[in-house]
């Protein structure tokens, strides 16, 4: 449906889609734009640690 947002959690997009994909890929992707210069990593919490990624 154009304009729908998917606000699921991603568990139940696994369980949807199949294997674990979606963790995968939410896990992937920014590394794969930080690797490319297009995203840039930042931490703002130390414990537990978190980061933030910012358009370069």
């Amino acid at each position: 449906m154009p304009g729908h947002e998917c606000r699921e959690a991603p568990d139940a997009l696994d369980a949807r889609v199949g294997g674990g994909r979606v963790g995968k890929v939410l896990a992937e992707r920014p590394r794969t734009l930080t690797g490319h210069q297009v995203l840039e990593r930042r931490r703002y919490q130390d414990h537990p640690p978190r980061h933030e990624y910012l358009l370069t």
